[in-house]
């Protein structure tokens, strides 16, 4: 809830309350083994000093926190990011026998 909020935030201009709010989910630290947090040092006004660069700190926090949820995808869309793979594997035996396999998805694998 607090990254969505930050989001809010960041989107509105008002960069310092999303920084507070990212912060408040980067730097928690506990020692109890069954409830795993970040614990990772908070960040400043002057890494994240741009409401773009704030945007994308805030997906890469959404990013770690909400890990296998199934948010990404929608995450991605809503903050016009390209996914970097959009097509599936496809084996390069198949585009080596296939001559209609169009370049694109058989180059999307090779960088």
């Amino acid at each position: 809830m607090r990254l969505i909020q930050a989001e809010v935030n960041a989107r509105q201009g008002n960069l310092q309350a999303a920084l507070d709010l990212v912060n408040q989910v980067r730097t928690p630290c506990t020692s109890v083994l069954a409830e795993p947090v970040a614990c990772l040092p908070a960040l400043t006004l002057g890494q994240v000093s741009t409401q773009a660069a704030m945007l994308d700190q805030i997906l890469k926090e959404r990013d770690y926190e909400l890990y296998l949820q199934g948010v990404r995808w929608s995450d991605l869309r809503r903050f016009n990011k390209p996914l970097k793979y959009p097509y599936m594997m496809t084996p390069q035996t198949e585009c080596e026998r296939n001559a209609n396999a169009p370049d694109e998805v058989c180059l999307a694998f090779t960088e």
